[in-house]
């Protein structure tokens, strides 16, 4: 495997930025925007879950990688934290449910839930890789 992309924030001066890298349909969603970083400089992203969700086309490869930090700054809902797509369908998911812990789904069915929680407003480094096929898929969070 290769290394296909990687961003960080600290170059971008304003969200309009973010569509020469990101998808159209990514979270450029009006209360998105820069905040401070995870050290205390440089940018991160802010996004709004219930709205937009960031996401990776799996295209031809069929196993994929990604690995993210995140402060989550609440459970309220049970929403997307990240999917992987195929042609604009979902194969596979990333939620936070309403308790706090994460969840990988399959079209809405229920593949795994962590028994660990996440604590709001504490920083984590969350890597996600999954292989899709109808027979022998899998995915480790």
């Amino acid at each position: 495997m290769a290394l296909e992309f990687i961003d960080g924030f600290d170059h971008y001066t304003q969200t309009g930025m973010m569509a020469r890298k990101w998808s159209a349909s990514s979270p450029f969603d009006s209360g998105a925007g820069f905040v401070t970083g995870r050290f205390g400089a440089g940018n991160a992203f802010k996004l709004h879950w219930n709205t937009s969700v960031p996401f990776v086309n799996v295209g031809s490869l069929a196993t994929r990688i990604v690995g993210f930090a995140a402060n989550f700054q609440g459970a309220n809902q049970n929403y997307q934290v990240f999917a992987f797509r195929d042609s604009g369908t979902v194969q596979v998911d990333l939620r936070m449910t309403t308790t706090g812990a994460l969840q990988v789904t399959r079209n809405g069915t229920v593949l795994a839930t962590t028994s660990n929680t996440i604590s709001a407003g504490q920083w984590y480094y969350v890597e996600f890789q999954v292989t899709i096929n109808s027979s022998t898929g899998s995915f480790t969070l």
